[in-house]
């Protein structure tokens, strides 16, 4: 079927003219106000080109941009397609294209998922998603872009009893690609999936423009009723059982001091993330600011201000932009401490280097002369310099954030420094922990679980009189977001 582009769509020259495109979307069998509703637009490039990976030349292609809506409503970003065929040709690559970098979503534009599903129909195309809404808005429709399930977006959906999957069953291997999305969405806990059947060479989007909403839902509603049931995998192995999945409830952002909650709330929405993952963040960056400052008395045992949290979240989900807004604060700070510490270590280590000077020359001295009085006289200027020695002890640049330590040198970091804070987007400690660097795979959670309850440690050191790292600096914040799932 020839597209619209090549048809519909005036042409001068081969190529699309500006002031037609807005036809592109009404010609396609859309309503203004269904256009509107979705958001989709018809607009040059422009300086988004470097965004989806395409030339200098494309800043001034047609393309269709379609929003993809985050859950709190806002847009996560925006899908666009090429329009005209000869920027297709001069471009080449897919006439769809996202952002680089960015995972693949469900098209959700009329937020279905924000709410209690018994059935849902995923269908490839943005447009076929709308036209399936216009026909029935009583039905969930999502749509599968570029026709790729990944197992987070098949967890979205595990809790919803029935899933119909519709596939264009022209594209190479549909048959497979039906089948490896209806297994992920039984293996993500979705009951009953039923594939619907061949639709006579025409889309959906194509049956709404030729028929219009009511013949074409017919002819869709045919389809749905006539579904093939997708019976479970029997391949000889054992179903693994379906763990709950309760419905969280939001973050208490009430909970949290009026200008944090703001803050967390203008991160949430910048990054199109969660607002718990800022808040979780915020609270692991309010803890190391506070270590060591108090002691929490409750009762019978104290408690130190250290938190140790843990947020899990898929790879690909601005962990670290997050991360990186939130705790600027610490890092600012911990420069400014290294910058204000630089003149003091300087002088500390030009002091340092002229006692140890002069202790030598004392100790030939002493040892070298017969004299008592003499003897006795550098003897006692070397427990003076010995004593200024001890004073001055290891210049030392301040350090608040390690990242990928082990516990050894985490427990040599925390004797030097007294209190640390790990806040990371990946899990490096984690993976210390439980023993990446161990032949036997063994766990080594002594010192954290020391440095939770500021329990006095005594680390091992080949430098005599260190001692250990006395209560109250003896806390380790603890806060990495990992991309374990």
């Amino acid at each position: 079927m020839t597209s619209i582009a090549e048809s519909e769509i005036p042409l001068v020259n081969g190529r699309v003219q500006p002031h037609a495109a807005p036809r592109y979307l009404l010609e396609r069998g859309f309503p203004e106000q269904a256009i509107l509703e979705v958001g989709w637009r018809v607009e040059p490039l422009g300086s988004r080109h470097l965004l989806y990976g395409l030339p200098s030349e494309a800043a001034a292609a047609l393309v269709w941009v379609i929003p993809y809506p985050h859950r709190n409503r806002n847009v996560a970003f925006e899908r666009v397609r090429l329009i005209d065929p000869v920027d297709l040709e001069r471009f080449g690559g897919d006439k769809y294209r996202g952002p680089k970098g960015r995972r693949t979503a469900l098209y959700d534009p009329y937020h279905a998922l924000a709410g209690p599903l018994d059935a849902v129909l995923l269908i490839e195309g943005e447009a076929n998603a709308v036209a399936v809404h216009m026909m029935q808005p009583e039905l969930a429709v999502l749509c599968l872009p570029g026709h790729a399930l990944t197992d987070q977006m098949a967890e979205e959906l595990g809790h919803v009893p029935v899933a119909f999957v519709r596939i264009d069953r022209h594209d190479k291997g549909a048959d497979a690609i039906a089948e490896r999305i209806a297994r992920l969405l039984q293996s993500a806990g979705v009951e009953e999936v039923r594939l619907l059947p061949e639709a006579a060479g025409l889309d959906a989007n194509d049956a709404l423009r030729e028929f219009g909403a009511e013949d074409a839902w017919v002819a869709v509603n045919e389809m749905l009723e006539g579904a093939q049931l997708l019976e479970p995998d029997a391949d000889g192995r054992e179903e693994w059982a379906v763990m709950p999945k309760p419905a969280l409830p939001p973050f208490p952002l009430e909970t949290l001091p009026v200008e944090l909650a703001r803050f967390v709330e203008a991160i949430a929405v910048e990054t199109q993330t969660p607002a718990g993952l800022a808040a979780v963040m915020a609270l692991g960056t309010l803890s190391a600011a506070a270590l060591g400052t108090a002691v929490v008395d409750c009762g019978n045992w104290e408690e130190e201000l250290a938190l140790y949290l843990l947020v899990v979240m898929p790879s690909g989900d601005c962990k670290s932009a997050v991360l990186r807004s939130v705790v600027a604060p610490l890092y600012k700070l911990e420069r400014e401490w290294r910058e204000a510490a630089r003149l003091t270590m300087r002088h500390q280590r030009t002091r340092q280097e002229t006692l140890q000077a002069r202790k030598g020359k004392l100790v030939r001295k002493a040892g070298g002369t017969e004299d008592f009085a003499e003897r006795a006289a550098a003897e006692s200027e070397l427990d003076d310099v010995a004593t200024e020695l001890d004073k001055i002890g290891e210049p030392v640049t301040p350090r608040l954030l390690p990242d990928d330590a082990t516990p050894e040198v985490l427990a040599g970091l925390l004797a030097k420094h007294g209190r640390l804070a790990v806040l990371s987007p990946e899990a490096p400690l984690i993976d210390n922990l439980i023993g990446r660097y161990d032949p036997k795979g063994s766990a080594n959670l002594h010192l954290v679980c020391k440095a939770y309850s500021g329990v006095v440690t005594a680390p091992c050191s080949t430098r005599a009189g260190r001692g250990g790292v006395g209560h109250g600096g003896c806390e380790l914040g603890l806060a990495p977001l990992t991309s374990r799932s």
